[in-house]
């Protein structure tokens, strides 16, 4: 169980927090400093702040949060990630648990951190990363924002990105990174169904939660606007404007992951079908052998040439462009539906 407590003041440079996980018969705290308080199970009784265990102080930056994993606590630094264990009654911190660094990727915002499978989801100040552990017991670090291109970190202030939200709904992960003091979010969507990202604008979402009301047949996803005190129900047929609260246009944009054929290639054209009821825009980022990238507008498709819904129809785009990686990026923008069915990618060996 998880539940944030609020926090307190030791000193000058320690501040703890009381998301109050379950570890064993063990709760669990942290401390910006570097250290986790322990206490053993029992609700009425305060922390024990005399008896911390250390966790790599000095090294990582702050802990910006605590993940239950698969077999272990999570630890997120800023610049690491740490693994810790129970072997023992929990009273001794030096002789009862084990502390290992998993990996040099952190999480600089401590509402972004999520859970997944038995992983963690991260975001490390540039990128959004999966943490956890295979079958076999093994480390398994991933980049799922590679697609991205670095865009996150880019876009935003380090103080801004810190500030960032995410959540986990319906094998989806949204993460809002508000880009300017003012509180305007960009918001990302990773499909890990499919592996795709998609962007919406005009959001503002500053905390997530899923919740069923008593007809509900599954819990819907809600969030809490940055700019108003509302509460938002995401709904991705249609976009209810959080700043403005009228209904307004939805950009949303859809980044392959980039196709490498270890060689130079040809791409001629790219077949898919497209149901819409937006302006539709498709354009290629090309790569070329020094890893720069282009990006290349193929095709635009107005409002007025949209579909019915439920019908999808076939669409051949083409590229006629040379170089090494190639990503297909589709965006949309309007009030209404824009799906994406999966198509084929035509190219040809072009040695210099």
């Amino acid at each position: 169980a998880r539940a944030l407590l609020g926090t307190s003041k030791v000193d000058e440079d320690t501040t703890i927090y009381y998301p109050m996980y379950r570890m064993s018969n063990l709760n669990v705290a942290y401390g910006t400093s570097g250290l986790i308080y322990t206490e053993k199970f029992n609700p009425i009784r305060q922390m024990n702040l005399a008896n911390p265990l250390l966790v790599d102080p000095g090294n990582g930056g702050a802990i910006t949060g605590l993940l239950k994993m698969a077999g272990w606590l999570g630890v997120f630094k800023e610049r690491a990630t740490y693994g810790v264990t129970v072997s023992g009654g929990g009273d001794d911190p030096k002789n009862d648990f084990s502390v290992r660094r998993v990996s040099s990727v952190g999480n600089v915002a401590p509402r972004a951190l999520a859970s997944y499978q038995g992983g963690a989801i991260t975001l490390d100040g540039a990128n959004v990363w999966y943490q956890g552990t295979d079958g076999d017991g093994n480390d398994v670090r991933k980049m799922l924002s590679e697609s991205l291109g670095g865009v996150i970190g880019d876009s935003v202030a380090t103080d801004a990105i810190r500030k960032a939200s995410g959540f986990v709904y319906a094998d989806k992960y949204y993460l809002a990174v508000p880009y300017n003091s003012s509180g305007d979010c960009h918001t990302y969507v990773f499909d890990f169904t499919t592996g795709a990202w998609t962007r919406y604008t005009g959001w503002a979402p500053n905390v997530w939660e899923q919740w069923a009301e008593s007809t509900d047949r599954l819990p819907y996803l809600y969030f809490g606007s940055r700019k108003r005190g509302d509460i938002f129900k995401v709904n991705e047929a249609i976009h209810y404007d959080s700043v403005n609260t009228s209904l307004g246009n939805i950009t949303a944009q859809l980044v392959t992951p980039r196709y490498t054929a270890g060689e130079r290639m040809y791409w001629s054209h790219f077949v898919f079908a497209l149901e819409d009821s937006n302006d539709v825009t498709i354009s290629a980022r090309v790569t070329n052998e020094y890893g720069a990238m282009t990006e290349y507008t193929l095709l635009s498709i107005p409002v007025t040439e949209h579909t019915s819904a439920g019908v999808a129809r076939p669409i051949r785009v083409p590229i006629n462009r040379e170089g090494y990686g190639i990503q297909l990026v589709i965006k949309s923008v309007g009030t209404g539906r824009c799906v994406v069915h999966p198509g084929t990618l035509y190219g040809v060996r072009r040695p210099l």
